[in-house]
């Protein structure tokens, strides 16, 4: 008995979450969930594809894989290593053995440097070639993948969409790696260049023994070159099969609505009639149970409360789908999710009060699931109506309260701090005029109106009032006590406060 072959990449529960900022009157904090709980093998030497939608969380996925991103949750094992614990010099090294080539050829190329100079730098920097063969390494690669040597000295404007990716898949292989991502590397292409690059990769993979990962979005391309394929939903694997077994017999309704999408210019070819409603729900805020349930035309009532787990469907086929418990696969699995489907669809445009018979249990009953998600739609927009208003008068007594704060700090400081500063200036400015007078005329004046201009360089309104527009009280020198006194008035006319100075 002969054990199964090390992966060469196993991903397990990989989590990738964007946090949203909470901003300054934003209720709740969200998060994009890119990537929920992927766990994924490949072998050395093989092919996965990984098919989706847009916007399903392929490229995130890849990225995180390759460590361009940092996920969030998750382990990867990959040629033996805790890819994750690697850095710096580590990663580095390590990295050679992982590549990818990018989707959009031009972008991934420096229009400042030559093609001979973009595949090269890589080799020079893990010292696979020194200066003086580095010219001659490159020279083969670019034969190697169908392009003259003499074209090393171009710059990537000068060659097509289809050259420009030969070039990104050399630079690729140029460091000998073990796995190369390829993030949709052909959905740039023209149909008829796609073919060429596709048997370039399969060619390269059979000389240099390379594990490909192929994200894509185009069933038969991916077909055509992988071994086995994962279907991606939302963030989720819901589906991993042999190529011929997913086609042949694909399991979840997910994968059926995918492959009763691929035209065909054959009469005969019969496609499963699975039509998908509406559009993929938001990661923001990701439905309950299944995450396909809101658009799957098969859903029952378990679909929407509890997360369907792995069911293994042997010969390396496994599915996320409530169905696969209750129905084992066999050759009649797609016809009879089909009629299953169709009785669904007939239902709803009819509005037909009993369904006739089906191959699933009688629970699953059509009109009751749509009454419960008509509630669930009820209940929901409810919610969203309350948590708007909740959010919409908070937001309005947060204002409120920051204004009422700020005037209140701003009356407490006036109080406290600004206006006794302005009073001390005042009476020190005053004083020192009193004084001034004095010196001059030998005498204290019998009132403030006998400084004159200089009471109005303190006062420009020409009357001796304080900041808060009480008046100043001035109390010449008796001849007993020889002092005098300034003072402020309340509005009552009570004095405020006891300011006398003694006469010299």
């Amino acid at each position: 008995m002969t054990c199964p072959p090390t992966p060469i990449l196993e991903v397990s529960n990989l989590v990738k979450r964007y946090p949203m900022p909470k901003g300054f009157l934003r209720s709740t904090p969200a998060d994009i969930c890119a990537v929920n709980g992927v766990s994924l093998t490949i072998q050395p030497g093989e092919t996965l594809g990984l098919v989706g939608e847009s916007g399903c969380g392929k490229t995130t996925l890849g990225q995180c894989i390759l460590r361009l991103i940092e996920p969030s949750k998750g382990e990867i094992q990959f040629n033996g290593w805790d890819w994750q614990a690697l850095s710096g010099i580590e990663l580095r090294r390590a990295r050679r053995n992982m590549q990818v080539v990018f989707q959009d050829p031009f972008a991934s190329l420096n229009p400042r440097m030559t093609i001979g100079d973009s595949i090269g730098e890589a080799m020079l920097v893990h010292g696979l070639a020194d200066h003086r063969r580095v010219a001659t390494a490159v020279g083969s690669l670019l034969e190697r993948v169908g392009l003259p040597p003499s074209w090393a000295d171009r710059y990537p404007h000068e060659l097509s969409g289809g050259q420009r990716q030969r070039v990104g898949i050399a630079r690729a292989v140029a460091l000998e790696p073990k796995l190369i991502i390829c993030d949709e590397a052909v959905s740039a292409l023209d149909v008829s260049i796609q073919a060429q690059i596709l048997n370039l990769l399969i060619d390269l993979r059979r000389e240099m023994e390379l594990a490909y990962l192929f994200i894509g979005h185009n069933l038969a391309t991916v077909k055509h070159i992988s071994d086995r394929i994962a279907v991606m939903y939302l963030g989720q694997i819901v589906e991993t099969a042999p190529a011929d077994a997913l086609f042949d017999h694909p399991a979840h309704p997910y994968t059926q609505a995918l492959l009763s999408a691929i035209p065909s210019l054959s009469p005969q070819r019969s496609t499963l009639p699975a039509p998908l409603e509406g559009e993929p729900p938001s990661p923001i805020r990701q439905p309950t149970g299944c995450p396909f349930h809101p658009r799957c035309p098969a859903a029952m009532e378990i679909c929407s409360l509890t997360p369907p787990t792995r069911t293994d469907l042997g010969k390396g086929h496994s599915g996320r789908c409530h169905l696969l418990g209750q129905i084992p696969l066999n050759p009649e699995w797609p016809r009879r999710l089909a009629v299953h489907q169709q009785e669904m669809t007939n239902k709803r445009v009819q509005g037909a009060s009993q369904a006739p018979a089906r191959a699933l249990p009688p629970s699953d009953d059509a009109l009751e699931r749509e009454k419960i998600f008509e509630r669930k739609r009820l209940i929901q927009k409810s919610k969203r109506l309350r948590r708007r208003q909740s959010t919409r008068i908070r937001r309005i007594l947060i204002v409120g309260f920051v204004s009422l704060g700020i005037i209140a700090l701003w009356t407490i400081l006036n109080h406290l701090v600004f206006l006794p500063r302005q009073l001390e200036k005042q009476a020190t400015a005053l004083r020192a005029e009193i004084e001034a007078f004095h010196a001059i005329f030998k005498r204290y004046p019998r009132d403030l109106n006998e400084l004159g201009w200089r009471l109005h360089a303190i006062f420009p309104q020409g009357e001796a009032r304080d900041p808060r527009g009480r008046p100043w009280i001035y109390r010449p020198p008796e001849k007993q006590d020889g002092l005098y006194g300034l003072q402020v008035a309340e509005s009552d006319g009570i004095m405020q406060g006891d300011k006398t100075m003694e006469s010299p």
